[in-house]
This record gives C-alpha cells, sequence and structure tokens, in this order.
C-alpha cells in the first residue's frame, strides 16, 4: 500500500485501517498491544491537575477515545484554554470526571501506553506504573 492511500482514523479502500508513521516500527501483530494516550487538563487552587478532555489512539492509529468531561471533585481555577482551547462552557453537560476516568482506565488495561508526558497523565487517572516501565 503506497503512503498516499494511508488514512489515519479512516476505513482504506480495501476495507481495513492502515497505520500511522509513528507505529510503522511495530510489528503489525503486536499493534493491538500498544496505544497512545493525550489527557488535556484544567488546574485546581493547589495545582491539581483535573481531567477535561482524554483522547486514545490504538496501535493502528485509529482513535478508539475522545470524550470530555466536567470535574465534579474540585473547583476550576484555571481552565487552561490557552493551551488547550477548551472553554468551560463546551463541558458543563458533560459526563463526570470520574465516569471518563473509568472509561480511560478500563481501555488502557493490560495495554503499552505511549505518549508525551505520561507521568502526570497517569496521576490524573491514579494509575501506577512499576519504576523502569514508564517511558515517554
Amino acid at each position: 500500500m503506497t503512503e498516499k492511500n494511508i488514512k489515519a482514523g479512516k476505513e482504506a479502500d480495501d476495507g481495513d485501517y492502515r497505520t500511522l508513521k509513528y507505529f510503522g516500527n511495530i510489528p503489525e501483530a503486536k499493534r493491538y498491544d500498544y496505544c497512545a494516550l493525550a489527557l488535556e487538563t484544567a488546574d485546581t487552587f493547589e495545582q491539581k491537575k483535573l481531567l477535561v478532555r482524554a483522547t486514545i489512539v490504538n496501535g493502528h492509529g485509529r482513535t478508539i477515545l475522545d470524550e470530555f468531561c466536567f470535574p465534579a471533585s474540585s473547583y476550576i481555577i484555571d481552565m487552561r484554554t490557552w493551551h488547550h482551547g477548551i472553554k468551560v462552557e463546551e463541558i458543563q453537560d458533560q459526563q463526570y470526571d470520574d465516569e471518563l476516568i473509568d472509561k480511560v482506565r478500563e481501555l488502557l488495561r493490560n495495554k503499552i501506553v505511549v505518549g508525551h508526558n505520561l507521568e502526570p497523565y497517569l496521576a490524573v487517572l491514579g494509575v501506577t506504573y512499576a519504576p523502569g516501565k514508564l517511558t515517554g
């Protein structure tokens, strides 16, 4: 398949999903073991991070989760709209953060997770990894 036929997140002409270059060095049979994680957060007065959006892409480059949530446990003092573009009005009627955290944790179970700045993301989710097992 030529590069022009690669379509991220959309079905290719032959009906299957094509990979993104990011996972190209992983053998095809192993790609379901991987996922990429990105979270967007807001801040509390105590500088605690609160989840407002979660996105997960599987090892085949397909988005398997992209959802917003409203943090129910604390007050937001900095929405960080300057960073991610999400406004509080966009999340007010969304699911609560604990619901989305449960979904994300289930999708990450038994996966090799890749992403930028993972340690604080995983702390927001309440997920821990053994020392030396986390890269990113």
